[in-house]
């Protein structure tokens, strides 16, 4: 048996849960800078407006105000897109939110274990079936190539399992560890 390299037990709650979404939806790299090009759209078209009211002749009238419109309606769908449709799109089963998460990290798998009311089992993934791993601000997500995730809240590891967890993926990983802060 292989020897315990590390364990973490974490717990997922709804906001790291949307984070999660939000960053797989929007372009992982991008995920943060996103929103600052849809706040940017809405002071366009609001510059758009100003403009409108302030040169109101025909010719600029019109160019104007189909600029307003369609930077109001693509400033309108991207804070949808970015903000809104994550709060409103909650997991399809609302006990992994109450679940305990443990990772147990070895030398050429990890094993995670989830456990709480409604909801328990184990999965074990080798590494090269890990697509990637992403360190962002708040937690590590992982990756797999079925599809599946795992997530790890930073707030519940203490600050050694943290800075040992971030050498160890950064090693066994290489490449498809992405720290994104």
């Amino acid at each position: 048996m292989e020897p315990l390299l590390i364990e973490v037990k974490s717990g997922i709650d709804l906001f790291t849960y949307h984070d999660f979404m939000q960053f797989m939806r929007t372009g992982k790299k991008g995920y943060k800078i996103r929103p600052a090009v849809s706040f940017l759209l809405c002071i366009a078209a609001g510059l758009f407006f100003a403009l409108m009211m302030r040169y109101g002749n025909d010719s600029f009238n019109f160019i104007f105000t189909l600029l307003f419109i369609f930077s109001s309606a693509l400033s309108i769908a991207l804070l949808y897109l970015y903000f809104l449709h994550p709060m409103f799109s909650p997991p399809k089963d609302m006990d992994l939110l109450d679940a305990e998460i443990t990772c147990r990290f070895f030398e050429n798998h990890l094993e995670a274990v989830v456990e709480g009311e409604g909801v328990s089992g184990t999965n074990t993934y080798q590494y090269n079936f890990v697509k990637a791993v992403y360190e962002v601000k708040t937690a590590f997500y992982f990756t797999f190539y079925n599809g599946s995730a795992v997530l790890l809240e930073k707030a519940d590891m203490e600050y050694s399992q943290i800075a040992y967890l971030c050498g160890f993926l950064a090693y066994r990983f290489g490449k498809r560890y992405i720290n994104c802060n």
